[in-house]
């Protein structure tokens, strides 16, 4: 998978090995596209998280782990970001599984149209329901595209104001070294 790479995939992790192992499984399991995984990881040093990372990098020839404190949201998408071995970055939070084929309409999407910066994809609560397939503002407020709808619904392209980032395809070039260190949401 690491003999050029055309997608850089960040998968944060903290303290929570079961989830941050589903999440890399399903990644390996059902992404097609030849990518270079990222993972920053915040977790303690004697959490399992740390240990299997440790033993994924030996496994597996397209890993590169970082272990350290993050101080914010936007240290681990720049941490990523810097270690991005492709103009691409999907960002998969470890509490997120992708299906078979997940980045192939968007990575065509990001070719055809260099002025796209960031795609984001639907996201299923566990029970099937849509989370989230985009944000729009009502009066000043964001809420989730599609939220509750059944996770068969919406699978078309729909441009929308605003996307998570939790499970997001993300355009280099229009990112990094455009997110504030400091920022912190309250």
């Amino acid at each position: 998978m690491s003999d050029n790479p055309v997608l850089d995939i960040l998968v944060p992790s903290y303290n929570r090995v079961d989830l941050t192992k589903r999440c890399i499984e399903s990644i390996y399991a059902k992404t097609r596209t030849p990518f270079h995984l990222i993972v920053t990881d915040h977790s303690d040093e004697d959490d399992a998280t740390l240990t299997y990372l440790r033993q994924l990098q030996k496994t597996k020839d397209n890993v590169t782990v970082f272990h350290g404190e993050i101080l914010s949201g936007n240290h681990f998408f720049n941490l990523a970001f810097e270690r991005c071995k492709t103009p691409y970055l999907a960002t998969v939070m470890n509490s997120m599984t992708v299906e078979s084929d997940w980045e192939i309409v968007a990575l065509k999407l990001m070719e055809q149209d260099s002025k796209i910066g960031i795609i984001g994809f639907k996201c299923l609560f566990p029970e099937g329901k849509i989370e989230s397939a985009g944000i729009f503002f009502h009066k000043h407020q964001p809420s989730d595209y599609g939220r509750d709808l059944p996770g068969h619904c919406l699978n078309e392209v729909v441009e929308v104001q605003a996307v998570q980032w939790a499970f997001a395809l993300v355009r280099k070039a229009a990112c990094y070294g455009n997110l504030d260190m400091e920022y912190h949401p309250h």
